[in-house]
Protein backbone atom coordinates (compact mmCIF):
# COMPACT_ATOMS: atom_id res chain seq x y z
CA UNK A 1 0.00 0.00 0.00
CA UNK A 2 1.48 3.34 -1.42
CA UNK A 3 1.30 6.95 0.71
CA UNK A 4 -2.12 8.72 0.33
CA UNK A 5 -3.70 5.49 -0.49
CA UNK A 6 -7.35 4.83 0.56
CA UNK A 7 -9.08 1.98 1.55
CA UNK A 8 -12.65 1.98 0.77
CA UNK A 9 -15.90 2.18 3.27
CA UNK A 10 -18.08 -0.17 1.99
CA UNK A 11 -20.51 -2.86 3.37
CA UNK A 12 -21.63 -5.89 2.37
CA UNK A 13 -25.94 -6.30 1.77
CA UNK A 14 -25.69 -3.02 4.81
CA UNK A 15 -24.16 -5.70 7.57
CA UNK A 16 -21.23 -3.99 8.91
CA UNK A 17 -19.27 -6.79 10.88
CA UNK A 18 -15.71 -5.31 12.49
CA UNK A 19 -12.75 -6.45 13.21
CA UNK A 20 -9.92 -4.46 15.05
CA UNK A 21 -10.78 -1.54 17.52
CA UNK A 22 -9.05 1.50 18.68
CA UNK A 23 -9.54 2.75 21.90
CA UNK A 24 -9.41 6.41 21.11
CA UNK A 25 -9.32 10.45 23.32
CA UNK A 26 -11.08 12.21 20.20
CA UNK A 27 -11.47 16.10 19.75
CA UNK A 28 -13.41 17.09 17.38
CA UNK A 29 -12.99 20.70 15.95
CA UNK A 30 -14.95 23.93 16.64
CA UNK A 31 -17.26 25.16 13.80
CA UNK A 32 -14.71 28.72 13.97
CA UNK A 33 -11.61 26.13 13.59
CA UNK A 34 -13.27 24.89 10.36
CA UNK A 35 -14.61 21.70 12.05
CA UNK A 36 -18.22 20.51 11.59
CA UNK A 37 -21.73 22.57 12.92
CA UNK A 38 -23.34 19.61 14.21
CA UNK A 39 -22.03 17.12 16.92
CA UNK A 40 -21.32 13.60 15.95
CA UNK A 41 -22.69 10.55 17.80
CA UNK A 42 -22.03 6.88 17.26
CA UNK A 43 -22.87 5.42 14.60
CA UNK A 44 -20.39 7.99 12.70
CA UNK A 45 -18.17 6.99 10.13
CA UNK A 46 -15.30 9.42 9.56
CA UNK A 47 -12.18 8.62 7.56
CA UNK A 48 -9.25 8.11 9.53
CA UNK A 49 -5.77 9.55 8.51
CA UNK A 50 -2.73 8.19 9.24
CA UNK A 51 1.02 9.77 9.32
CA UNK A 52 3.79 7.72 9.78
CA UNK A 53 6.97 8.61 11.71
CA UNK A 54 8.32 9.67 7.90
CA UNK A 55 5.59 11.78 7.46
CA UNK A 56 3.74 9.40 4.77
CA UNK A 57 -0.17 9.47 5.08
CA UNK A 58 -2.34 6.69 4.75
CA UNK A 59 -6.45 6.69 4.56
CA UNK A 60 -8.49 4.15 5.80
CA UNK A 61 -12.08 4.19 5.92
CA UNK A 62 -14.58 1.43 6.82
CA UNK A 63 -14.90 2.40 10.58
CA UNK A 64 -17.49 3.44 12.70
CA UNK A 65 -17.31 5.41 15.76
CA UNK A 66 -18.79 4.26 19.15
CA UNK A 67 -18.97 6.95 21.79
CA UNK A 68 -18.51 5.88 25.32
CA UNK A 69 -20.14 7.20 28.21
CA UNK A 70 -21.59 10.09 26.37
CA UNK A 71 -24.64 10.32 23.14
CA UNK A 72 -23.03 12.66 21.09
CA UNK A 73 -19.63 15.25 20.82
CA UNK A 74 -20.58 18.41 20.23
CA UNK A 75 -18.17 20.79 17.65
CA UNK A 76 -15.12 21.81 19.95
CA UNK A 77 -15.52 19.13 22.52
CA UNK A 78 -13.81 15.85 23.40
CA UNK A 79 -14.76 12.58 24.48
CA UNK A 80 -14.03 8.75 24.86
CA UNK A 81 -14.79 6.35 22.08
CA UNK A 82 -14.16 3.12 19.85
CA UNK A 83 -13.15 3.29 16.24
CA UNK A 84 -14.27 -0.26 14.97
CA UNK A 85 -12.74 -1.05 11.75
CA UNK A 86 -13.88 -3.95 9.08
CA UNK A 87 -11.43 -7.19 8.87
CA UNK A 88 -10.81 -6.11 5.35
CA UNK A 89 -8.32 -3.54 6.80
CA UNK A 90 -7.49 -4.18 10.58
CA UNK A 91 -4.05 -5.63 9.98
CA UNK A 92 -3.30 -2.05 7.75
CA UNK A 93 -4.98 -0.65 10.77
CA UNK A 94 -2.99 -2.70 13.72
CA UNK A 95 0.34 -2.02 11.73
CA UNK A 96 -0.60 1.85 11.02
CA UNK A 97 -1.57 2.18 14.50
CA UNK A 98 1.64 1.13 15.97
CA UNK A 99 3.68 3.77 14.17
CA UNK A 100 1.13 6.62 14.71
CA UNK A 101 -1.04 7.35 17.85
CA UNK A 102 -2.83 10.68 16.48
CA UNK A 103 -5.45 10.06 14.09
CA UNK A 104 -7.27 13.13 11.99
CA UNK A 105 -11.07 12.39 11.44
CA UNK A 106 -12.05 13.51 7.64
CA UNK A 107 -14.82 13.95 5.92
CA UNK A 108 -13.93 13.77 2.07
CA UNK A 109 -10.38 15.50 2.47
CA UNK A 110 -11.90 18.37 5.00
CA UNK A 111 -9.96 17.78 8.96
CA UNK A 112 -13.33 17.62 11.21
CA UNK A 113 -10.93 16.22 14.54
CA UNK A 114 -8.65 14.25 15.73
CA UNK A 115 -8.29 10.77 18.17
CA UNK A 116 -5.37 9.58 20.17
CA UNK A 117 -5.31 6.34 20.50
CA UNK A 118 -4.92 4.68 24.10
CA UNK A 119 -5.48 1.33 23.56
CA UNK A 120 -6.76 -1.99 20.96
CA UNK A 121 -9.24 -4.68 21.16
CA UNK A 122 -8.98 -7.65 19.15
CA UNK A 123 -11.71 -8.77 16.86
CA UNK A 124 -14.00 -11.30 19.19
CA UNK A 125 -14.78 -13.87 17.28
CA UNK A 126 -17.97 -14.61 18.68
CA UNK A 127 -19.57 -11.59 17.27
Amino acid sequence: MGPGQHLGRTSVNGAISFGITLVVDLHMLGRAEGGRATPVTSGYRPLCRFTSPDREATVVGMCQLELVDVSEVEPGQSGRGLLRFAPAVSQTVRELAEGSSEILLEEGTHVVGSAHVIGSIAPDSAL
